[in-house]
């Protein structure tokens, strides 16, 4: 009796034995359910039976069972997971990037004193790379591993590269106590994809051992690169090599590279010998030559050669040759001939429908692409979106909205070009609802939406979209900062640049050119100079000063700033500069009242063989009409059009007439506008009138107020003109008539508004400011100013004040116009010599035009004002307008 326990014991290790035999031959037959059923149904399991069934699961991509099983391995505690428990678990926790379930795995390989294996410690490795954690973390699990296997060298070496750490993937390889051949290809590849081909190429030629791979991957790093003909000369390098060792270093893989590389040069003759070369091989029957073949005789546009190379395959042709066929023929606009390849196909894939739908859409065929879709029996989304596209660009929204609703799966592309097509077609509603619907929004999906509302107008609710989205790329930051500029909030778009910037010292981000040029956009709108020159440096820090886009947007940043010097600095600096550069330089020249600047600059132009456009004539005609150039601005009027045939347009006689007017040419300016073959509009009338107040011609100041008015009713403009002509004629009933006139039209004046940057803060002021009391600081200070210009001779000029009031009261309403409190404020704040730049949203007064020449006198400090027309620099009781504005 006392045998009998021992031989039940050795009956049921037999039945363990042989049910773990039935497990692997059922896992590996994909019987995966029938393995587990036995799994679960024997009495007596041992550690090969778990993981013969962890394995099987692991193996068909069942990586979360194999975690399940794992933990009721433990919590069972039956039997001690091994090497390759741990190996398959942690191979699983890779695959599912479980990092969390990873580290505990690790923690136990560790108490276990398993991760110095070879085996376990390969996988350990493999799993933190996959996982993205820090290189730190990975080295660390590296050096745990005690025998270091070359597998394990590998792997490590192969993380490395897959996270973009080739300096330290280059020092893990040279430190290899032995390579193989997977070691070499893998560092030459790592080469290659960061872009060091020349590298690549060295290493390569010093490999002791390569196999096809190795030639795969180093002719096609020259392919992508555009070193056809180092290619080709490396095939033949193959072929020689071929014919003194191996077979293996000439496969298919690398025949595909040398057909690319010919396809590269469209060489027919290269293509030919090539071709040659494979047929001794034998590989002219491989479906993946075969399309390249034909693909590459396309490319070299030996049609006849691609149809033969068909017509030689007969009917046993593949469907990637024929879809390379059909490609050919649609790449050379044969769409007929492209159908008749399709008709005649025996098996069709994807890539065929696609094909000669695209053919189709490409030859604006969009309704036979239409028609050829509906036969399909299983349209697939990718074509469909395809077809929603062309039919979205062709105006037909409705009609793709059809297909989208016909279609029973969509993805978030689908929805993304549908939404796409609404917006373009202004429905921003519909396309709003869309986005509604669709389960998981991606980036692009977020970005097609923020630049939809941005578009409308919507700049407001296209910020709180940006701030509710998930994840942003460069693409939604730069669009949300430019559609801010342009909707009018630059201090919104300030902010979001900030964020950015904060983003981008985490590493989640990069500005990019789009988004450094629009928020130099919104310095130059602001004048505000600190920040744009803050910018600026970030550009510089970023590589994209020198770079057509960055440039132009500083040259435009400066010039707006009044900073003249450092525009023309950047202009000389900047690369290939196109002719946005020039006219950004122009005018930056003409608004800062430097017109002979702008007219040498002008003759360069022309010398450096830049064809000048309309608008380059607009800043010339500006600059000659800031600088009183009359007879230079007859001349380019001219040249315009007899020298460069650019025909004058309604702005370029503006400017011409607002230069007659301020020469005091009434008579000539007034000839000029009945003459000219465009009707005036206001910027014309506007012209005229303030000539006419200049020169006090009431006559013509009257006739050029009525049409002013019949075009902008609601501009006050007008009768503010006209009452400081008959203040200064002393026409009191007339400017009693006309303020009548004004109250009974309830006319709204715009109020005047400064502002001013200091330290990146724009602070604000307006006309009869009350949130400055009058024992504040800055007041106190402003009239300590007008007291000491009077002492320079300034006297108020009471007629830019239209209400009738005592003079007592009327001084302090033009001590308190928004320019004069942004300049005061501007002085208290800053120390000299730094300039006092502030930006005023209407033309600058005459008052406050003399009250600055003499604050600058007297303060010894520049003041530079924008006005809503130019530029004014005053600096020792002079102006750069030279009083002519």
């Amino acid at each position: 009796m006392r045998g009998a326990p021992a031989k039940s014991s050795i009956r049921a290790a037999a039945t363990t034995v042989s049910s773990n035999k039935a497990i692997l031959a059922m896992s590996k037959s994909g019987d995966l359910g029938g393995a587990r059923k036995l799994f679960d149904e024997m009495p007596d399991r041992d550690v090969i039976s778990w993981n013969s069934v962890m394995s099987a699961y692991a193996r068909h991509g069942m990586h979360e069972e194999v975690l399940r099983m794992f933990k009721q391995m433990l919590k069972r505690g039956a039997v001690e997971p091994t090497h390759t428990t741990l190996a398959t678990v942690f191979s699983s926790c890779a695959e599912l990037r479980a990092l969390a379930e990873g580290r505990q795995l690790h923690g136990l390989s560790i108490k276990r004193d398993s991760s110095s294996n070879a085996f376990v410690g390969t996988s350990l490795v493999t799993m933190y790379s996959k996982c993205l954690v820090s290189d730190c973390s990975l080295l660390r699990a590296f050096e745990e591993v005690y025998w270091k296997s070359t597998a394990s060298w590998n792997a490590l070496l192969s993380a490395l590269i897959r996270n973009r750490q080739l300096l330290r993937a280059r020092q893990v390889f040279d430190r290899m106590p032995a390579r193989n051949c997977i070691s070499w290809t893998a560092m030459i590849d790592g080469l290659v994809q960061g872009g060091r081909l020349a590298e690549a190429l060295e290493l390569f030629h010093s490999a002791p051992m390569k196999n096809s791979v190795t030639w795969a991957v180093m002719l096609r790093g020259l392919v992508s690169e555009g070193h056809f003909r180092d290619a080709i000369r490396l095939f033949n390098k193959v072929m020689v090599e071929k014919n003194q060792r191996e077979q293996s270093s000439s496969s298919a893989a690398v025949i595909v590279q040398v057909v690319a590389a010919c396809l590269g040069l469209e060489d027919a003759n290269c293509g030919r010998a090539v071709h040659g070369h494979i047929v001794k091989l034998g590989f002219d029957a491989d479906p993946a030559i075969e399309a390249s073949l034909i693909s590459m005789y396309f490319s070299c546009l030996e049609i006849e050669a691609a149809e033969l190379e068909v017509l030689k395959l007969g009917c046993s042709r593949s469907t990637g040759a024929c879809n390379s066929l059909i490609r050919g023929y649609v790449d050379n606009g044969r769409i007929d001939e492209a159908r008749k390849v399709f008709d005649g196909m025996e098996k069709r894939d994807e890539i065929s429908w696609y094909l000669i739908i695209q053919g189709y859409l490409r030859n604006n065929l969009v309704d036979r692409a239409v028609d050829l879709f509906s036969t399909m029996t299983s349209p697939t989304v990718e074509i469909c979106t395809v077809l929603v596209s062309a039919l979205v660009e062709d105006g037909r929204v409705a009609e793709a909205r059809k297909l989208f609703d016909d279609m029973p799966d969509r993805d978030v592309i689908l929805y993304t070009t549908l939404m796409s097509g609404y917006i373009r077609k202004g429905l921003l509603e519909e396309a709003l609802k869309l986005f509604k619907m669709i389960p998981n929004p991606s980036i692009v999906t977020y970005n097609v939406v923020v630049s939809g509302l941005i578009l409308h107008g919507k700049a407001r609710e296209a910020y709180n979209l940006f701030n509710e989205a998930p994840l942003k790329d460069e693409v939604s930051w730069s669009a949300m900062i430019s559609g801010l500029v342009r909707g009018g909030l630059a201090s919104e778009a300030f902010l979001l640049f900030r964020s950015m910037m904060f983003a981008s010292a985490q590493g989640n981000i990069r500005p990019n050119e789009p988004a450094i040029a629009s928020i130099l956009s919104a310095s130059a709108g602001l004048s505000a100079l600190a920040p744009g020159e803050a910018i600026h440096g970030i550009a510089v820090k970023l590589g994209h000063e020198p770079r057509l886009l960055t440039a132009n947007s500083l040259i435009n940043m400066y010039s707006k700033c009044g900073q003249v010097p450092a525009a023309r600095s950047v202009f000389d600096r900047a690369q290939n500069r196109d002719l946005i550069s020039w006219n950004s330089m122009l005018y930056g020249y003409a608004v800062n009242g430097c017109g002979a600047e702008c007219v040498e600059l002008f003759e360069k132009m022309k010398c450096a063989g830049t064809e000048p456009d309309d608008v380059t004539f607009l800043a010339i005609l500006c600059a000659c009409a800031h600088g009183r150039l009359l007879e230079e601005a007859r001349r380019y009027l001219d040249v315009m059009r007899s020298e460069h045939g650019v025909a004058p347009s309604l702005p370029h006689y503006s400017c011409l007439i607002e230069l007659l007017c301020r020469s005091g040419r009434l008579e000539e300016a007034e000839e000029l506008v009945r003459s000219m073959p465009f009707e005036p509009d206001s910027v014309v009338w506007s012209s005229l009138l303030s000539g006419s107040a200049l020169n006090v011609r009431v006559d013509l100041a009257e006739y050029a107020a009525e049409r002013l008015l019949s075009i902008e009713p609601r501009d006050p403009a007008p009768y503010l003109c006209l009452a400081r002509i008959y203040a200064v004629t002393g026409q009191s009933a007339n400017l009693r008539r006309l303020r009548k006139k004004m109250n009974a039209a309830r006319m709204i004046t715009r109020p005047g508004r400064s502002w001013i940057e200091i330290n990146g803060e724009i602070f604000s002021f307006f006309a009869g400011d009350k949130s400055l009391p009058p024992s504040g600081e800055v007041l106190a200070h402003l009239e300590g100013l007008i007291c000491r210009i009077k002492e320079l001779g300034y006297v108020p000029d009471y007629n830019h004040v239209m209400e009738e009031m005592e003079e007592l009261e009327k001084e302090e309403v033009l001590m308190k116009h928004s320019e004069k409190i942004a300049v005061a404020f501007g002085l208290l704040r800053t120390d000299p010599p730094k300039p006092v730049r502030v930006t005023k949203n209407l033309r600058i007064c005459g008052d406050c035009h003399s009250a600055m020449k003499l604050i600058s006198l007297c303060t010894e400090r520049e003041i530079v004002i924008r006005d809503n027309i130019r530029f004014h620099h005053f600096s020792g009781g002079r102006c750069s307008c030279s009083d002519s504005w």
